[in-house]
């Protein structure tokens, strides 16, 4: 089986020859020095810290290849190995390491501007070519590293749900929002063969974009929402289920 990456700021990777996977522990605030062994025969390969004092959330997950992917939101500086980032706002980067812990890549996937406080949730999938799948929440504005500005919708302080896939370099290929009324929960999935597929609730009516999209509406104080997405990004298709009852987060 492929690693796995439960971190925040950290990144620790960890053999244990009696298992056929290898556990990877971090976090912001771990103490190094009482990391309990996974496995009696546990022993530190690696460990990567991304510093920033101002990092706001991170995320790491690995790919299909084994390789971890780190991303992270943070204001100013950011200091991924020895490459340094500099922003004049809040950021969101994307780094990939190799399995031996050398950096292949950081680089600001977009910006942001306008209110984001409550906006701290990400999620980060691939398929089996290596694309990345990322899926953020913002309110107000962000502008990606291509140069396109995306505009918060509907509701400007419920927030937008983005959708972006990028190449295995980290260049942007396509990207989706997702807009309400009200505020929305929503998890992603993506197959091997790059489709993307995302649930979640909604209240009053939900906005794809682009503005021809499929509008779905519903008089239910509770609603859940499925959508597919094929490999170009377009519109597979997007049902909805109405409910009398209490909202219930997917």
């Amino acid at each position: 089986m492929n690693p796995r990456y439960v971190v925040r700021s950290d990144l620790v990777r960890m053999d244990d020859s009696k298992c056929d996977d290898k556990v990877y522990l971090g976090g912001s605030n771990q103490n190094l020095t009482n990391l309990e062994p996974v496995g009696n025969n546990s022993q530190l390969q690696w460990m990567l810290r991304i510093n920033n004092k101002n990092v706001t959330f991170s995320v790491s997950v690995n790919n299909y290849q084994g390789d971890p992917f780190h991303l992270v939101q943070f204001t100013g500086t950011l200091l991924v190995n020895t490459e340094l980032i500099t922003t004049q706002t809040t950021a969101m980067a994307l780094s990939k390491h190799d399995q031996n812990g050398t950096l292949e890549f950081v680089r600001t996937m977009w910006t942001y501007s306008g209110i984001r406080e409550n906006q701290q949730y990400s999620q980060l999938c691939f398929d089996s070519a290596g694309n990345i799948y990322i899926m953020s929440v913002f309110t107000g504005s962000i502008i990606l590293n291509n140069g396109k500005i995306i505009n918060g919708g509907i509701n400007s302080t419920s927030g937008t749900v983005l959708i972006i896939k990028a190449s295995p370099d980290g260049t942007i290929l396509w990207d989706k929002t997702i807009d309400g009324t009200s505020g929305q929960t929503n998890q992603m999935a993506v197959d091997p063969q790059g489709n993307v597929y995302v649930v979640g609730t909604f209240i009053g009516f939900l906005q794809l974009s682009p503005s021809d999209s499929p509008l779905t509406s519903t008089d239910s104080p509770s609603n859940f929402y499925t959508l597919k997405l094929k490999t170009d990004g377009t519109i597979d298709f997007v049902l909805s289920a109405g409910s009398e009852g209490s909202r219930v987060n997917s």
